[in-house]
């Protein structure tokens, strides 16, 4: 273990905001230029394939909270500066519907002009049957409704006692619906409706794959499977407990987000391979019709051309930078302050045009330095050490002070000061 030489001198703390402009070239998941803060809840493709995501709430306040792209995700454009949040949307009959917490809208020109559906309620979830023109919004506190005429009138079919915030089916009528705490299933269209009991745990997110095939996502028992309508449940032996969301890719691979990145399966969930781990808290998947992969965090869109196998960031925006070190030959790391109040490490290996976040933690990280892989981290009371280049930290060093400043020597010598002017070798 090499030695530390704590040295006490008083540097000031410095912020400054940077924002990186870059066209995404690499054929990896990219940072695109779309929102960069809020959670993205929803993902749509019209037939001429523009893309479209929704935020909803966020911790910044923000004026636009749709988007749209037509260049596969490279570009986005927000459409629409309300104060809505938008938590779900379908594409359908050239339309698209979107929920939110001011009710349900369409637009019929790819989100330029936007007129009300009917339904004026808070609205977390829509819904279509491709067998007719229905569709079905789950409400706050109330439960599923559904029109039939276009949204000319709305009806309550489902009386439950929590916000329906998902809500999908298939082309026969089958129509499935979770509150968190119970998932409810229809077989006719919404006529009628019964819950699944032998699920033991809250409900993060249901994907219909086809055939009979359902799968729901739990907070913290995993992935549960059905091969029969729903009627049967299994809970899947996996690596993960927490699936955030489910989507199966055109080479009909189970892909899952959860709480340690992204897995997928070739087997329907008897077998995984992790993908990666390096962009978190991942809460929509979808893929488009081009085979590009979109996924919505709490920190923005990302995209991959290559089915997710790695993810690059094209550049930390809107992120207060609280330190870059540029010692290291051939790479550059930075410390950034999200908008979530995490704080996050991020690596560059080409000056600075591209990055990667490599770690994220609630924990303040102030100032970073670098030897060899070995990655050290100043907090407000402690000195952090990563030895396999910043992917996980470990305390080497109780300060119970500010770190102002960290360097590294060309022998790999540690130099760490901190606020109170104490010194310890």
């Amino acid at each position: 273990m090499r030695k530390f030489t704590f040295i006490i001198f008083i540097l000031s703390l410095i912020q400054f905001q940077i924002q990186y402009i870059n066209k995404l070239t690499a054929q990896t998941w990219s940072n695109t230029n779309g929102p960069t803060i809020g959670t993205v809840t929803s993902f749509a493709e019209s037939s001429a394939g523009v893309l479209f995501a929704g935020l909803g709430p966020v911790y910044l306040s923000l004026e636009n909270n749709f988007y749209k792209s037509t260049n596969n995700g490279n570009t986005w454009r927000a459409l629409w500066a309300l104060s809505f949040h938008t938590y779900d949307m379908i594409y359908k009959n050239n339309y698209i519907y979107i929920a939110t917490d001011q009710g349900m809208f369409r637009s019929s020109n790819n989100g330029d002009i936007w007129e009300g559906f009917g339904f004026w309620q808070y609205s977390y979830s829509v819904f279509s049957t491709l067998s007719n023109n229905s569709f079905y919004t789950g409400n706050s506190l109330q439960g599923i409704f559904r029109t039939t005429n276009s949204g000319t009138d709305w009806t309550k079919v489902l009386e439950t006692d929590n916000i329906i915030k998902v809500i999908t089916g298939d082309s026969l009528n089958n129509i499935y619906a979770t509150d968190h705490n119970k998932l409810y299933r229809s077989s006719n269209a919404g006529d009628s409706w019964d819950s699944v009991t032998n699920i033991n745990s809250a409900i993060n997110c249901i994907y219909y794959a086809g055939n009979g095939i359902v799968y729901t996502g739990t907070p913290n028992l995993g992935l549960y499977s059905s091969t029969d309508y729903g009627n049967d449940w299994n809970r899947l032996v996996t690596p993960f407990s927490s699936v955030l969301a489910i989507i199966k890719n055109n080479l009909n691979e189970l892909i899952i987000s959860s709480e340690s990145g992204l897995w997928k399966s070739s087997d329907n969930g008897s077998n995984w391979i992790f993908i990666t781990g390096t962009v978190q808290n991942i809460k929509e998947l979808f893929i488009t019709s081009a085979n590009l992969f979109l996924s919505g965090t709490t920190h923005g869109i990302y995209k991959s051309i290559n089915k997710g196998s790695d993810w690059l960031n094209s550049g930390i925006k809107q992120a207060t930078i609280y330190d870059i070190y540029t010692r290291m030959p051939g790479k550059i790391y930075s410390i950034s302050l999200m908008n979530n109040m995490e704080t996050a490490l991020w690596s560059s290996t080409n000056k600075g045009v591209n990055w990667v976040k490599v770690y994220s933690t609630g924990t303040t990280l102030f100032r970073v330095a670098a030897f060899d892989s070995n990655v050290y981290a100043g907090t407000f009371g402690n000195v952090l050490r990563s030895t396999n280049s910043g992917l996980s930290f470990q305390e080497v060093y109780n300060s119970q002070s500010i770190c102002n400043k960290i360097i590294a020597d060309s022998l790999g010598n540690i130099f760490a000061g901190f606020e109170d002017r104490k010194s310890v070798v």
